[in-house]
């Protein structure tokens, strides 16, 4: 009777297995053998004759799983078989009917028999009402456990020939799936630790290559709205079935719960066996990849993301780095993305994993300057790509929806960078200020981006979407200045940041990519010195790179977000009531991998942004840079470069002696090159190739070099003709001559709001500290034409005598006063030379803000002969400042009088003029004339 009962109604499963022990006790695998007493046997002589349990379960596993794999094996050999025959055979014109009929057929025993073991066994016992308390699921579903876990993992073949939409393939991996949500813990432990018993052993990769064939085969169900795919499957859909999104959930959340299972049971097994481990930590991680790149909800990305955490825990990040290698760049690009998502849960998992990948690498390698340079490549690329999935959504109208739809990405990485090593042991007390830096660069590249766009203008199309710059609020009038809005943002030093993290012996394309994009926007500003000076520093950025060429990291496109054969559900990211979703999805694609880098980087020295991909090899990654292309890149920067100095004018000594610096460092690279030989051409093909391919290099340097040397010869030629007409000595010689006018710029008193919370492009100004800024040539230009000066009588403008340095701080802080009245109102805005005193700031801090402009002095700390008109840079400046006499106050002008004279010196971190036009005071020190300091 006890055998009989057995056959119909499973035993029980608890910890303590019953059955025989399937891994004998050892040092690495200690249990107790003495729990076999509670075995009976009814024979004295202690053979087992009776049917041992769930005997009948596995006979009609063993059948119904072997029909299905055989019919299968058959279709596929008879598929190619005939499709053989019908293309060699002319006359055979019923071939193809007789092939469609021949697969249609063994397709149908294959899908009844998988069939019958999903309806009969499975689906009925989990509708029944009979059987839905969780003990009795568990002890039906563990009757097919094991048994069927086996024959799955024997034919796995047979399941990996055909496609992963395939219903007979979606219909068996769905019983998989039940076996594995439903079936004891204990059970799968016991076989996932027989599969890592001994050395050599297939199973546990079958296994994990089986997870995998589960996640390719159900992202077919993602975004399938109208239940076509699963129609396909169940043969149409069922009355109890309403929407198939619990199916896709349900799916990855046992797939995740499953790996997690595998990599706590066999991570610590497989310790004997390293290789063994390496390849199962391959496995899980490239499943984990695949799961969180899908669009899935918070609960499965977390629990994924959960995953992935505990295999960096058993695993460790050396072996996560090692099985990863170049996809890595790939994994960054699915955590940056999880760290813009809208759930609190994901983005605080996803922070935490980067924060244990970054801590584990500091602490092995004492840097984390690789794994920083892979996160901040893809980061542009990563962040347009966010901003087109909202735009394909319908939620982007116009510049600020942009801004808006980054924010949990910012947010995030202000939670990485507040990360705190007295609360958490994987940060390092060094390792903290690296980080800062690190989320700071990161915040610059967001920035980036966001300039990029702008300066796209009224032209700018996200994923085939055109749509406005931005959207002006009702009281304010629309301007032609495309800045407008912007004065105070700190665009410059934020591009300056982003190519400045990457070094040219690593990075130069990178770092190119950048200054590009900074050179465009001084352009768009009529800054040309400023931009010539970027021109440059790219020059010397291409020629520090050409002695570190073969040791340049290039990135790779990410196939999983772009090719819909392996990952189908790429037109489930457009929107439903999109009439060309395929269209749409395209141009999204398209618009990502130009902001991983510009299409015409490696042809030209301009930025030019095109809707075209990247130029790539066949497996994706980016063509790397070669000699004569970087050669090229420096003849065409450096010209353009001369041209920009021209513009702006009165900079011939300055171009001079930048172009001199730069031959120098061509020359040397030529030395070196000539020097070395074919040490540089680091190449396996043959030495007749090698030769060829070193005499073109060679060539390439002595073209550029001859190239900047012409350029120099005719600013040389420039510079002559310019000192011979060049007798009259104007009033203002430094101001005029050179054109190097300076300013310093602070804002006091009441803070706007622009100034108080920051969620976009924060400003370049901290409030009450100094900046010194460059005046460009316009403003320069505009106070010189105006003879009289048209001052207004408000409480904005500075009561001036018509001199010539008080139009000129006018006409420099009239867009800045125009940022300042668009939020505050026009009384409340006072433009001033000099600083208000103590008193004034008091009585009026609290209503008016205060914008102090006055003009300073470069240093002559690199004239060539001592004369003040000969500076040619300097980061030291200085200005006459009259003290406010308290005891004598203008009460008609509410304006202070002017008191002692007093010299303050203003100190910078950079020599101007140089790739920004303003810089902050970061010295300031104060003297009176013949006295101490």
């Amino acid at each position: 009777i006890p055998w009989f009962v057995a056959i119909n109604y499973p035993l029980a499963y608890s910890c303590m297995d019953r059955r025989r022990n399937l891994i004998p006790a050892s040092w690495t695998h200690q249990n107790l053998d003495d729990y076999d007493e509670f075995m009976s046997c009814p024979y004295s002589d202690g053979y087992d004759r009776l049917p041992r349990s769930h005997w009948l379960a596995e006979i009609l596993l063993s059948n119904t799983l072997s029909v299905c794999a055989s019919s299968l094996e058959i279709s596929s050999h008879q598929g190619i078989g005939e499709e053989t025959e019908a293309h060699n055979s002319s006359k055979n014109h019923d071939g193809n009917n007789r092939i469609e009929e021949n697969l249609h057929h063994c397709e149908e025993i294959a899908y009844n028999a998988i069939g019958i073991l999903y309806d009969y066994l499975l689906r009925r016992h989990a509708l029944d009402m009979r059987f839905q308390a969780e003990s009795a699921r568990a002890r039906i579903t563990g009757m097919f456990a094991i048994p069927f876990l086996e024959m799955t993992v024997k034919d796995i073949t047979s399941l990996m020939r055909i496609e992963p939409a395939n219903r007979v393939r979606c219909l068996w991996l769905l019983c998989l799936l039940h076996i594995f949500q439903e079936s004891p813990e204990q059970l799968l432990r016991d076989q996932l630790r027989l599969y890592c018993n001994s050395k050599g052993n297939t199973s546990l990769s079958k296994f994990i290559r089986l997870i995998k064939m589960c996640i390719l085969s159900f992202q077919v169900f993602i975004g399938d709205s109208t239940s076509k795919q699963f129609s396909r499957v169940f043969n149409g859909i069922p009355r109890y079935v309403q929407d198939i999104t619990w199916l896709v959930q349900e799916s990855f959340n046992t797939i995740c719960a499953m790996i997690i299972l595998l990599i706590d049971e066999c991570a610590d097994i497989l310790l004997v066996f390293p290789e063994e481990r390496k390849k199962t930590a391959q496995g899980v991680f490239d499943c984990l990849l695949f799961v969180l790149t899908t669009p899935q909800s918070s609960v499965t990305q977390t629990r994924g993301l959960g995953a992935v955490s505990l295999g960096i825990e058993k695993f460790g990040v050396s072996t996560f780095l090692e099985t990863v290698s170049d996809n890595f760049q790939h994994w960054a690009r699915v955590l940056i993305s999880l760290m813009n998502s809208t759930a609190l849960s994901v983005r605080s998992v996803a922070v935490d994993f980067i924060v244990s990948v970054i801590g584990g690498v500091f602490d092995e390698v004492g840097s984390i300057d690789e794994i920083s340079l892979v996160f901040l490549t893809v980061m542009p690329e990563v962040v347009a790509r966010e901003i087109g999935l909202y735009c394909l959504k319908g939620q982007i109208n116009d510049m600020r929806d942009v801004e808006v739809c980054l924010w949990p990405l910012r947010r995030a990485l202000g939670d990485l960078e507040e990360t705190n090593p007295d609360d958490d042991d994987r940060v390092d007390v060094q390792l903290a200020p690296i980080l800062v830096t690190f989320c700071q660069a990161c915040q610059a590249i967001i920035d980036g981006v966001l300039i990029e766009l702008r300066l796209e203008g009224e032209n700018c199309i996200i994923a085939g979407k055109r749509f406005n710059r931005n959207r002006q609020p009702d009281n304010i009038k629309e301007s032609n200045n495309a800045w407008q809005g912007h004065a105070f943002d700190a665009d410059e030093e934020s591009l300056y940041e982003a190519a400045s993290i990457f070094q040219p012996e690593t990075a130069p394309m990178q770092r190119l990519r950048w200054l590009l994009t900074l050179k465009a926007l001084h352009e768009s500003k009529g800054q040309w010195l400023e931009a010539a000076e970027t021109y440059l520093l790219c020059a010397r950025t291409i020629a520090e790179s050409i002695p570190h060429i073969s040791s340049i990291w290039r990135p790779s496109l990410f196939t999983l977000w772009r090719d819909p054969r392996r990952s189908p559900w790429l037109t489930a990211l457009a929107d439903g009531t999109m009439p060309n979703a395929k269209q749409s999805v395209k141009e999204l694609i398209s618009f990502a991998d130009r902001f991983l880098e510009s299409p015409t980087l490696l042809m030209t020295g301009t930025l030019k942004i095109q809707a075209s991909d990247p130029i790539s090899t066949f497996h994706g990654k980016l063509y790397y840079p070669t000699v004569p292309s970087l050669c090229a890149m420096l003849s065409s920067v450096s010209t353009e470069a001369t041209k920009l100095y021209a513009a702006e004018g009165g900079t011939e000594v300055l171009a001079f002696s930048r172009l001199e610096h730069l031959l120098k460092n061509v020359m040397d690279i030529v030395d070196t090159h000539k020097s070395t030989g074919l040490e540089m051409v680091n190449d396996t093909t043959s030495l007749r190739e090698r030769r060829k391919r070193f005499a073109e290099e060679h060539a390439a340097l002595r073209r550029t070099s001859n190239s900047v040397n012409s350029l120099l010869a005719r600013l040389a030629e420039s510079m002559v003709s310019l000192e011979k007409r060049n007798t009259n000595v104007d009033s203002f010689p430094n101001l005029i001559r050179g054109k190097h006018i300076f300013v310093r710029l602070t804002l006091l008193g009441k803070k706007p709001r622009r100034f108080e919370e920051s969620t976009s492009i924060p400003t370049f100004l901290e409030w009450g500290s100094p900046f010194i800024c460059r005046v460009r040539s316009s403003c320069i230009a505009k106070a010189q034409a105006s003879n009289n000066p048209k001052v207004k009588k408000g409480r904005n403008s500075i009561a001036s005598q018509g001199s010539l340095e008080d139009k000129i701080c006018e006409a420099f802080a009239a867009q800045f006063l125009e940022a300042l009245c668009d939020e505050l109102s026009f009384q409340s805005v006072i433009l001033c030379t000099k600083s208000p005193s103590e008193g004034r700031l008091s009585r009026e801090g609290g209503s008016k803000t205060f914008l102090v402009v006055t003009m300073v002095q470069m240093s002559n700390a690199f004239s060539n002969n001592g004369g003040s008109n000969d500076i040619i840079e300097s980061k030291r400046f200085y200005s006459k400042n009259f003290l406010s006499n308290p005891a004598a106050q203008d009460p008609e002008n509410d304006r202070d009088v002017n008191g002692p004279m007093t010299i303050i010196e203003s100190t910078v971190a950079q020599h101007f003029p140089c790739a920004l036009s303003r810089q902050r005071t970061i010295i300031t020190t104060e003297f009176v004339p013949g006295g101490n300091s």
